[in-house]
């Protein structure tokens, strides 16, 4: 088995939650309080989140647009590894 390290979907969600990170410092500290630091934190919430940042406007339409578009390509990616690690462990048995 690989070292998580070396998985593209891991590189992938890092450089996705580094953007995250970028976009929620640019928030007033209100937003930040409120709503980033759940976005920040929020692992399986992240398209929920994201929705909520959009609808009230703090981020800009085509970046909400290509996040919420990148979150989901990655989404389908760490679940079809967890369920290929499901499948190993089950067929070990």
């Amino acid at each position: 088995m690989k070292d998580i390290i070396d998985l593209n979907v891991y590189t992938e969600l890092l450089e996705f939650s580094n953007k995250i990170w970028t976009l929620c410092k640019q928030f007033n500290y209100f937003d930040q309080r409120t709503l980033g630091i759940q976005l920040v934190r929020s692992v399986e919430d992240t398209k929920d989140r994201l929705r909520k940042a959009f609808v009230r406007k703090l981020l800009p339409k085509q970046l909400g647009h290509k996040t919420f578009d990148e979150i989901t390509i990655i989404s389908k990616k760490l679940n079809s590894y967890i369920n290929s690690i499901k499948a190993r462990s089950n067929s070990k048995y």
